[in-house]
């Protein structure tokens, strides 16, 4: 590993990158599910904390079910995308692996992801990520 190497974007940029992909399509499809979930009863969550109070307004109501959204989606959220896109760009940028879940897997088992155990844990992650695992 040469230490004299520099990337094409700096730190910030892939901060950026990586929160505008993980951040935009997780919002994109649980922007409005989510907060209406938090927001209403049904048969799939019937003891909602917050739709039980009676004596709470609607307003109060819609502004818990944001916050608890907010919470939902804030840093700790992203540091699931992050630690995924930090290690395959240094795999691939590094070692020129390429931008497969295999190459996360090179520092511990090294060349043996080209076989058939670096084709499994491919397998398993688009089967993991289809099912939302």
């Amino acid at each position: 590993v040469s230490t004299q190497s520099t990337g094409e974007f700096s730190d910030a940029e892939w901060f950026s990158m990586l929160f505008a992909c993980g951040i935009g399509i997780g919002l994109f499809f649980f922007s409005v599910s989510e907060p209406l979930r938090h927001y209403t009863i049904s048969e799939v969550l019937p003891n909602n904390r917050f739709v039980n109070d009676a004596f709470m307004p609607d307003n109060t109501l819609a502004q818990k079910a944001m916050n608890i959204t907010f919470y939902h989606w804030g840093l700790h959220a992203l540091v699931v995308y992050c630690v995924v896109g930090i290690i395959l760009a240094f795999t691939s940028f590094r070692w020129d692996l390429p931008l497969t879940m295999k190459s996360c897997f090179y520092p511990l088992i090294g060349e043996r992801i080209f076989g058939w155990l670096g084709d499994t844990i491919d397998i398993l992650s688009i089967i993991t990520t289809i099912f939302g695992v």
